[in-house]
């Protein structure tokens, strides 16, 4: 989000602060997902262990955000 983030800036609610959601009232956007995962957990050893494969497969899904809202003005 760094990169977005200079362009304009978003809301630090908790949501963001766990990467799960991201609103940016100035441009009327948002992005959300249901859980966050990061490039570092995917590489833990945690992740591939503890995990089965059909579990790490579904996680993975967290790295990208499954709903981008584009809202009218005045909307946030």
């Amino acid at each position: 989000m760094s990169s977005m983030d200079e362009k304009t800036s978003y809301i630090r609610d908790d949501e963001a602060k766990m990467g799960v959601c991201y609103t940016f009232k100035d441009i009327q956007l948002s992005f959300w997902r249901p859980s966050a995962l990061t490039e570092d957990k995917l590489k833990s050893e945690e992740f591939s262990t503890e995990l089965n494969p059909e579990n790490q497969e579904y996680e993975k899904r967290n790295l990208y955000f499954r709903t981008v809202a584009i809202a009218s003005s005045g909307y946030y």
